[in-house]
């Protein structure tokens, strides 16, 4: 229901197609060891107009056997380049890994320089953030290092972009106009061109479409200058996106139909403009063009490894379907769907044991962060000895402050994981994923698809807030109707959801602990409306007063007794534990009042 609207990298295509131009044309010879300039010719003494053709000719040399393992490094970072033009990002990240590694061996700057920023922009597409700044920064520092400023500026158009993701926008503008300062000085027009784009898309993300256009053409004008057949059809459809949103349809669709010439001129596989274009024509009814849109997009997405720009093409394509009441269509894009999901699912999967690899890293700083207490402690009687008792007294202090600090972070991610561990148990999960299949079973494929849609996504908001330490109440607001959706699945609708949010409170701007409603929800379900007959009801009240938003809890279970131990009194006990770190004695604004008739829970969070 609160969705951000993201714009797809439109800058990364620009950046990399001239990459070994500006290597073959502009060497530091200072930089470079082992790889002579002949290697660097031999590569870029094959060109194809076709970027498929390029690859398959960077293949058979590689399949060769008979290249020097300078070329070979070379040949990997090309084929990495190419599977990005072609936006294959995750194959485009082995094989730059692979010359990584050659480059590493030769200590070559320039190359492990450009190697880096390429991995960053790759993993940044991939929405892969804490690789890409990695990345990023190395390859800043290299290239400011070794004096590459087109490396740099290239860098910093790929930092605003993580920035971008990161919704920070402010800063993404600040980095694209310090790259676009850089490739004024060096009049290098592509880069300012594809910059340009890049601040197009962030204004227009912020509502200030004016701006947006204005760069965007100033975008097309230099790439009619260069003749760039490829640049000019982005900037048709970057225009074109603009225009629809100000709802000048009918100069939008002659945009897109420009890039969508321009594109297929060139045998480029972009799918953005025919998606653009059937948005909107499904915007305005128009069925049949919008599903020749969406079908000619999608059949270019199936030729590249984007699951999901895949997943939501499939989604167009089965509600166009449905409304058509061609139900054996409907049927066959449903179990793409389906397929595409669980891919998405297993990469999940991933991203899940990636986070408890951090947490294990993270155990291991602490222990060694011990280790490190240890030695200061014995360090403290030179201190004693050499400074005497003042300096003692000063470091004493500091050090307690900062055992203070770790003991209370340490709690935090405490409670943390026992909310994670309590909202999404395996129980839960089996019961939710079992009435789903139900509901398969009652053939009814769209009730099933916004089931699945909801618990996927709730799936995914438990692990995306669980790091967080506060969330607009928005997302909150979000993650719970999603969580009573599962629930009310399970229960087959044997209870009613309402949320009242006061005119006066702000749901964007306001921030709270994530997931920190859930649990009197659960209560209220799990235990107050077991075995009970009549129809349960939850209702949550958000209310603003002076400086604090109240929050207020009621049900009509059967209730519980607060005074005696049990599961529930303990989540009571987190939830209260959460409160007091907050450190504005919100806890003591907590209010249960619980009977036979219902459960009624009350608390504040001061919002300074």
């Amino acid at each position: 229901m609160y969705q951000i609207n993201k714009s797809i990298n439109y800058f990364k295509y620009f950046l990399i197609t001239y990459l070994f131009i500006s290597t073959s044309c502009n060497q530091n010879t200072t930089t470079l060891k082992k790889i002579e300039q002949d290697d660097i010719d031999f590569i870029e003494s094959f060109k194809q107009n076709n970027t498929k053709e390029h690859l398959i000719k960077v293949d058979s040399l590689l399949n060769a056997n008979d290249q020097s393992e300078e070329r070979v490094a070379l040949l990997y970072l090309k084929k990495g380049i190419l599977h990005s033009i072609l936006q294959e990002d995750e194959k485009s990240i082995v094989n730059l890994e692979i010359a990584l590694k050659k480059f590493k061996k030769f200590n070559n700057k320039k190359y492990i320089t450009e190697t880096h920023w390429l991995l960053g922009s790759s993993n940044a597409y991939l929405s892969n953030r804490v690789e890409a700044n990695k990345h990023l920064l190395i390859a800043l520092q290299f290239s400011k290092e070794i004096n590459e400023k087109k490396t740099e500026a290239n860098v910093y158009g790929t930092l605003a972009h993580t920035h971008y993701l990161y919704e920070d926008y402010s800063k993404s503008i600040d980095y694209n106009i310090t790259a676009i300062n850089i490739y004024k000085n060096l009049k290098d027009t592509l880069g300012i061109s594809s910059t340009y784009n890049n601040l197009a898309i962030i204004y227009k993300n912020i509502g200030n479409y004016k701006e947006a256009l204005n760069y965007n053409i100033k975008s097309l004008e230099i790439n009619r200058k260069q003749k760039d057949t490829n640049a000019i059809a982005k900037s048709h459809n970057n225009i074109g996106n603009l225009l629809k949103v100000i709802n000048n349809n009918k100069e939008a669709i002659k945009h897109f139909k420009k890039a969508i010439v321009l594109n297929k001129k060139k045998e480029i596989l972009n799918s953005s403009p025919l998606r653009n274009l059937g948005d909107l024509f499904l915007e305005n009814k128009n069925i049949i063009q919008a599903k020749l849109n969406y079908t000619q997009a999608l059949d270019i997405e199936n030729s590249k490894s984007s699951t999901a720009m895949k997943l939501v093409l499939n989604t167009k394509l089965l509600e166009i379907a449905l409304e058509e009441k061609d139900y054996e269509r409907a049927i066959f894009h449903q179990q793409k769907y389906d397929s595409l999901n669980n891919i998405q699912i297993k990469k999940d999967t991933q991203e899940k044991l990636d986070l408890v690899e951090n947490q294990y890293q993270l155990s291991t700083s602490q222990q060694k962060l011990k280790q490190q207490q240890k030695i200061n402690k014995k360090n403290r009687i030179i201190f004693l000895i050499v400074i005497g008792l003042l300096l003692l007294f000063a470091l004493s202090s500091f050090q307690f402050r900062k055992n203070k600090k770790l003991k209370i972070e340490k709690e935090k991610m405490y409670l943390e994981q026992k909310v994670l561990r309590s909202q999404m148990n395996p129980h839960f999960i089996f019961n939710v994923l079992s009435s789903i299949q139900n509901s398969l079973m009652d053939n009814d494929p769209i009730k099933s698809a916004t089931y699945l849609s909801r618990f996927a996504k709730l799936f995914r908001q438990n692990f995306d807030f669980i790091n967080k330490k506060t969330i607009p109440l928005r997302d909150e607001i979000d993650v719970l109707e999603n969580y009573i959706s599962a629930q009310k699945l399970r229960y087959k609708d044997k209870f009613e959801y309402e949320v009242y949010v006061s005119d006066t409170i702000n749901i964007d701007t306001t921030e709270i602990p994530p997931l920190l409603l859930q649990p009197f929800l659960e209560n209220a379900i799990e235990h107050g409306f077991k075995n009970k007959k009549e129809l349960g009801k939850i209702i949550l009240n958000i209310t603003k007063k002076n400086n604090a938003i109240w929050y207020e809890i009621i049900d009509n279970g059967k209730g519980f007794d607060s005074t005696k131990k049990s599961t529930k009194t303990h989540a009571l006990d987190v939830f209260k534990k959460r409160l007091k770190l907050l450190g504005n004695d919100d806890e003591k604004s907590f209010e249960i009042n619980s009977s036979n008739k219902g459960t009624s829970i009350k608390f504040r969070l001061k919002n300074d």
